[in-house]
């Protein structure tokens, strides 16, 4: 007899401890639609040049009709936004009954993407009308999409939505966090962002929710994921546009590697509890030890450090995805820190030879110190 557990099996489970009250109205994991995933691609690309056609012709429509006769900033902003809420507002409707495939639905994203960007320049039109600081006006254009986003998120049941909605209110609270121009500012940011990433992939959250609201919480942790390793290379990059705020502090890449530090030594105590390791324990010494100094040496590169974090969340769930998105970063910020080195080449050859040695020996040593055991055949 099988000992694999169907999905019913692992819900009538739940019920029985008193995790969940009832089965969900639509079991998670089930896929109905058979249609092949390459008519399903030709069926959502049709979707988005239909889209395409209607707003070349609506929009020529419109700019020699209603907007012809507009001289006003503001009286344009206002059809804008209206325009824009009432594509968000269709495509709300239409996407909740999700009866008309795969076309319908990547129409609708069409429209409900452009909802968006016509109501943002429509308040930015109407704003600038009277705000005559351009440091407030994106502030307060910053914190209207963010706002935006976090509303409609939840909604709008759309996985592309919504990663395309996470990475989108990330970068307008990077843009938010360099107009205000607060000292270490960015790096609280990224602190935030590393801890929500450990939120939603990790088991901090309750069964009901991790079951309940899987779709959502899945296309948002990507997000997340997205978000903190960008925030991150802007870091690091230290654009030229933002040149008054690197002099002024804004970019702290050591606090940044200290907070991401404490939150990965925060997780693995978290861990070992869950595993039921002592803190005094020698495995758990190690291991804490070892975090600390991977990221001594690398205290001007954090996402190396985020990197190592996600590769703990990537094992913890046994999550393929987060694994290879993890050691893609790795190697991108490993390879930046070692290019970003001001030293000779052949100091780097030393470099590279002791960092290989180190980890030959280091092996080694978890070989001899935790040994594991043979499997055995019951």
């Amino acid at each position: 007899m099988s000992d694999t557990q169907t999905v019913g099996d692992v819900l009538s489970q739940l019920i029985d401890e008193g995790y969940l009250d009832e089965y969900p109205e639509t079991p998670p994991f089930a896929e109905d639609d058979d249609t092949p995933i390459y008519i399903k691609a030709l069926l959502g690309f049709g979707g988005w040049i239909a889209a395409l056609f209607f707003f070349i012709f609506a929009g020529f429509c419109l700019s020699v009709t209603l907007l012809d006769g507009i001289d006003s900033e503001f009286a344009t902003g206002i059809v804008f936004g209206f325009l824009g809420l009432v594509f968000m507002g269709g495509t709300l409707a239409i996407q909740r009954k999700d009866s008309g495939g795969v076309f319908v639905s990547q129409l609708a994203l069409a429209f409900h993407i452009a909802g968006h960007l016509l109501f943002i320049v429509g308040v930015g039109m109407v704003l600038s009308d009277s705000i005559s600081s351009e440091t407030t006006l994106i502030v307060l254009l910053s914190l209207i999409v963010i706002v935006l986003e976090v509303i409609l998120i939840p909604l709008y049941e759309d996985g592309t939505f919504r990663f395309l909605a996470t990475i989108i209110a990330v970068i307008a609270a990077n843009v938010l966090v360099y107009e205000l121009n607060i000292f270490g500012s960015l790096s609280i940011l990224i602190g935030l962002l590393a801890f929500g990433v450990v939120a939603v992939w990790s088991d901090m959250l309750s069964v009901e929710t991790q079951i309940g609201y899987r779709p959502m919480l899945q296309a948002v942790g990507y997000g997340l994921v997205f978000g903190l390793f960008g925030t991150i290379m802007h870091e690091l990059g230290q654009n030229p546009a933002y040149s008054e705020s690197v002099r002024n502090g804004l970019h702290q890449p050591l606090m940044t590697a200290l907070m991401l530090l404490a939150i990965t030594i925060w997780y693995e105590v978290r861990l070992l509890s869950n595993y039921e390791v002592a803190l005094s324990h020698r495995a758990a010494m190690m291991l804490l030890a070892i975090t600390v100094i991977i990221t001594l040496p690398t205290l001007t590169t954090p996402g190396i450090l985020a990197a190592l974090l996600l590769i703990i969340l990537g094992y913890r769930r046994r999550h393929t995805v987060l694994l290879v998105l993890a050691y893609l970063f790795m190697a991108g910020f490993i390879s930046e820190y070692y290019y970003s080195l001001q030293v000779t080449l052949l100091i780097k050859s030393f470099i590279l030879i002791g960092t290989g040695v180190l980890f030959l020996v280091g092996g080694f040593i978890f070989q001899r110190a935790f040994p594991v055991p043979e499997a055995t055949e019951a």
